[in-house]
């Protein structure tokens, strides 16, 4: 009699509200894009986007700065993981679910003015000494994929400024919206520096992993749209980028 007067008073009770799936929502530091202010907190064009589609679909996660070979591995490797901003390949496209494109850059080479190289071409960069690049990044797949001989891989793009001034590598991979900002954190000067080659022109994206729910994933493409539609997502890129960089949808890079 007992055990039937609990069922009864439980059956009574209000149901709570399910928590909303918690996502794990990962950018490195990477100005204009992500970067910690001097305060801690983070910002940058990418972040500005993110946060504005987390308002518009009610998600509070908290975006943390990590180094970008572990968030491209936990993307890989866990369900519910956000990433940004992401290189959209066709060697990565089936691999993610993609919010976007939310901007879009030139990979370039960069060397020093006063190296005097003068390249026109891939096969030019595949006799430099050694062009740094960061490990885990859509140009690094990109130039093995071309059977360069000639990367040297780091962790960073600071310490391949670092490595590019001392004279450590020849040249360094990087974007022409970044490669300044980049310069700049390690107190260098970016006169100093020039594009020799621009290598590919790529569309950045919100990406989110394979294991992700379908509903989570709507949620995310459709704050996006509403964004572009009302004319928001324009109006952040304008106070971070140039024109030349604000994107229009086209099929993914090789």
């Amino acid at each position: 009699m007992l055990k039937v007067l609990l069922v009864a008073i439980l059956g009574l009770l209000p149901t709570l509200p399910c928590r909303a799936q918690t996502l794990e929502i990962l950018t490195e530091e990477d100005p204009p894009y992500s970067f910690i202010q001097p305060d801690g907190t983070v910002s940058g064009a990418g972040v500005e986007i993110v946060k504005e589609i987390q308002k518009r679909i009610g998600n509070t996660d908290p975006i943390h700065v990590v180094p970008w070979a572990r968030a491209y591995l936990n993307i890989q490797k866990r369900p519910n993981v956000v990433v940004f901003t992401m290189s959209r390949t066709k060697a990565r496209d089936p691999l993610f679910y993609w919010v976007g494109p939310i901007l879009e850059n030139n990979w370039v080479i960069i060397a020093r003015k006063d190296s005097k190289i003068h390249i026109k071409s891939l096969e030019d960069a595949m006799t430099l000494k050694s062009i740094g690049v960061v490990r885990g990044y859509a140009w690094t797949e990109y130039m093995e994929q071309k059977d360069f001989k000639n990367l040297h891989i780091a962790t960073s793009h600071s310490s391949n400024a670092r490595m590019l001034n001392s004279g450590r590598v020849q040249a360094m991979l990087s974007t022409d919206l970044t490669y300044r900002s980049v310069l700049r954190a390690e107190n260098l000067n970016p006169d100093e520096f020039e594009v020799i080659l621009n290598v590919k022109n790529v569309k950045m994206y919100v990406a989110l992993s394979k294991k992700t729910s379908e509903a989570i994933v709507k949620k995310w493409q459709a704050g996006f749209q509403a964004m572009k539609d009302d004319g928001t997502f324009r109006k952040i890129l304008q106070t971070w980028v140039p024109a030349s960089n604000m994107p229009e949808y086209e099929e993914p890079a090789d």
